[in-house]
């Protein structure tokens, strides 16, 4: 074990009991701990440090910095405790029993008086109005569409996951499904690869991406028959297993029509 000398005190003591320092040989200060710390104890007990502290906290330059890192400090402490309920309420215990407590407290005359005068407040109105701006909103009015039109076709339907979007634009890659164009903004359109007018569900397996001019191409033929018409040979293929597969799983609540017959 490597020791060394302090100056102040003489004691002989290990490496690790002085505080390292750069510009040293050793790369460790002269003095050990508890010598530095009774010497930084002498001179912050003194009246003329504490007024100089003082004096330095009252710039604005200083004042400024301090809370620009006070600022950072809490917000990296809001994201840890974010993070940590996530985790927390992300089990299934846990959820559950915040739901049961939800529903409960949403029965409550009180809750639903404060949530109406919420709802009337302009602070509530423009946040709703900026939300459906985002690309999320925009996402959540296309599943509610897509909900609405399946329960007036009477078809057989599934709640969407919330970020069915983003997993169906990971699927594709972020382009049309017929002609490779780039979804973005307002030229996206979700579609029902069978048709709700053919009987076919709104469900994930059964939702594709795609541009607004094929949106509109396509309407409610069937999706074999469409691809055929674009000469993609192989996306019929895959269309058939697919409208296979739901009519064998008897999601398919109407019968398509007879001039949809299709061979491949």
């Amino acid at each position: 074990m490597i020791e060394k000398m302090c100056k102040k005190c003489g004691s002989i003591k290990p490496m690790d009991e002085f505080y390292s320092a750069r510009d040293r040989k050793d790369g460790r200060r002269s003095e050990c701990k508890e010598c530095h710390k009774q010497a930084m104890r002498a001179i912050y007990n003194t009246q003329e440090y504490r007024e100089a502290r003082s004096e330095y906290y009252k710039r604005p330059e200083v004042k400024q910095a301090e809370r620009e890192r006070k600022r950072n400090q809490s917000s990296a402490v809001r994201q840890k405790d974010r993070e940590r309920q996530r985790i927390y309420r992300g089990q299934s215990e846990v959820r559950e029993h915040l739901q049961a407590l939800d529903r409960k407290r949403s029965r409550t005359p009180e809750f639903r008086q404060r949530r109406r005068k919420y709802e009337q407040s302009p602070q509530f109105k423009q946040a709703k109005q900026e939300y459906y701006k985002s690309e999320q909103g925009k996402a959540k009015l296309r599943r509610a569409k897509a909900m609405r039109r399946s329960r007036k076709a009477r078809c057989y339907s599934e709640r969407l996951p919330r970020n069915y979007e983003r997993a169906l634009l990971d699927q594709q890659s972020g382009r049309c499904i017929y002609c490779d164009v780039r979804l973005e903004g307002t030229n996206i359109q979700l579609d029902h690869i069978l048709p709700l007018y053919l009987g076919g569900p709104n469900m994930f397996e059964n939702l594709q991406l795609i541009c607004k001019p094929c949106n509109s191409r396509k309407h409610n033929k069937h999706p074999v028959d469409f691809a055929l018409w674009l000469g993609l040979t192989a996306l019929a293929k895959e269309h058939r297993k697919l409208t296979e597969w739901l009519y064998s799983n008897d999601y398919v609540r109407k019968s398509p029509s007879k001039n949809n017959n299709f061979v491949i």
